[in-house]
């Protein structure tokens, strides 16, 4: 259920808040010296369990309610930080800035639009929003399957998300000055290495003819060779 409270190490939780891609929790143990406790909480883990740590307890409610709130401050500063470093005007994108009729086409090579309700409140903006499509099963309109892969544009990360999270497809008279570059990046072909290049590689690789062992023929040890 979505209101019952977890129990840490006997700490039943009081409140918890979900933040800049974790948590910070404030517990209460009335049984214990130190009844109140903060500690900070994430399931980024393949099972996407909650794991636990940072825990500090307290007799002093005052004292742990200060932890608390810091700790949602440090977190603030921080999006605040980030948002301030990566320049890009805070907005946000909907369906009615897509393509009309962008998903009853395939995704895939095609700069998409991530729902804003599929992200935190704090990364709800376009540099989050942005990403090329790479494939998945979700990509396709007709297709059973939900998964829809890509490249978020702004970061370079690799992303999963469900059919059902995507908006549309961004016009590319839409895109901005930023989002043109991070997308020129991404669809530049790697630079293959010329044939000759290839071949002198190989060459110093191999061992050179006269550092071989010579090939010696095998005796039987039980008497002479015939």
């Amino acid at each position: 259920m979505a209101d019952e409270k977890r129990n840490i190490q006997g700490y039943e939780e009081l409140y918890g808040v979900r933040f800049a891609g974790g948590e910070v929790i404030l517990a209460v143990n009335n049984d214990a010296p130190e009844p109140y406790m903060v500690c900070d909480c994430r399931n980024d883990n393949l099972f996407r369990a909650d794991m636990f740590d940072n825990g500090e307890v307290s007799a002093d409610y005052l004292e742990i309610m200060r932890e608390f709130t810091k700790r949602l401050a440090d977190r603030t500063d921080a999006v605040a930080a980030e948002r301030m470093e990566r320049g890009i005007p805070f907005s946000t994108l909907t369906a009615a800035d897509c393509e009309p009729k962008g998903l009853d086409s395939d995704l895939d090579g095609r700069v998409i639009v991530i729902k804003a309700s599929s992200f935190a409140p704090e990364y709800r903006s376009i540099d989050s929003q942005l990403a090329l499509c790479t494939g998945g099963f979700g990509a396709k309109p007709d297709a059973i399957g939900r998964a829809v892969y890509c490249t978020e544009l702004y970061s370079g990360k690799a992303a999963r998300w469900d059919r059902s999270d995507i908006a549309g497809v961004l016009p590319a008279d839409r895109l901005p000055d930023w989002a043109r570059d991070k997308l020129a990046a991404l669809q530049k072909p790697a630079e293959k290495e010329s044939v000759l290049e290839q071949i002198k590689q190989a060459k110093q690789n191999k061992e050179p003819p006269d550092q071989q062992q010579p090939k010696t023929k095998k005796h039987d040890k039980s008497g002479p060779e015939l």
